[in-house]
């Protein structure tokens, strides 16, 4: 027996409905505020805020990363590295020599091909175990765990190395030291003879113009700042330079 007191579903009775009207623009702000909140927190929540920061980020000459990503990534990796007693941050710097007579003999125009050639050469030269790589490559392979190449201003150029622990680069045998010393002179040999073999070297020939790297390089000493550890390295490339002299 069927009770009277429970509806059936297919009874006609009116049910009202508790409906609150609502207001869309209090509901827009509402979003808008919820979404300023959390925008802080999440980084870039669209394409084009993700596409604007990497812009502002790169290198546009070079496609590399510019001196804001160098300082941005260098400041992460050393509060990382100053919690630890021992770090195996690196960073490895160059400059090139000669580049003023470059551009004063043959003008900036073929100057800039010259760095331009230099930031598509230095991933290349760089293989996986240095961690380099253009500041917008996409980390579509997982075996590629890459760090960032920038180019801070000028002739100027930064490899962040977090660590080259691997058999490619000198293995457990070689201090941390020595393993940055062998990338500093494979970076040295690699891009003066992409430049060199390229139509840009024989034009610098023809001229009468010489080109060459001074690279420097330092281990990061927890407590040393990211400021301490561009001047450290900054020195190293300067005595490399004088010692050519």
């Amino acid at each position: 027996m069927i009770n009277p007191e429970i509806s059936s579903p297919n009874t006609n009775t009116e049910q009202k409905a508790d409906i609150t009207p609502v207001d869309p623009v209090h509901e827009m702000g509402k979003f808008l505020t919820m979404f300023a909140e959390r925008k802080d927190k999440i980084g870039p929540t669209t394409i084009y805020e993700f596409k604007q920061q990497k812009e502002l980020e790169t290198d546009a000459l070079t496609n590399l990363g510019n001196e804001r990503m160098l300082v941005s990534t260098l400041t992460k990796l050393t509060e990382i590295e100053d919690t630890k007693q021992d770090s195996s941050l690196g960073l490895l710097m160059f400059d090139l020599d000669g580049f003023k007579a470059i551009n004063d003999t043959l003008g900036h125009q073929f100057g800039d091909k010259v760095l331009e050639l230099i930031g598509k050469k230095l991933p290349e030269t760089l293989r996986q175990t240095d961690k380099a790589a253009h500041a917008n490559q996409d980390m579509q392979n997982e075996e590629e765990t890459v760090s960032e190449a920038s180019r801070k201003h000028g002739d100027e150029f930064y490899v962040i190395t977090p660590d080259l622990d691997d058999t490619r680069n000198g293995g457990s045998e070689m201090s941390r030291e020595e393993r940055h010393e062998k990338l500093a002179e494979r970076v040295e040999s690699e891009l003066t003879e992409a430049v060199m073999s390229s139509d840009l070297g024989t034009k610098l020939q023809k001229n009468g113009l010489t080109f060459g790297l001074s690279v420097g390089t330092t281990i990061y000493k927890p407590g040393l700042g990211v400021k301490g550890l561009l001047k450290k390295v900054d020195e190293e490339m300067y005595k490399t330079k004088k010692a050519k002299k």
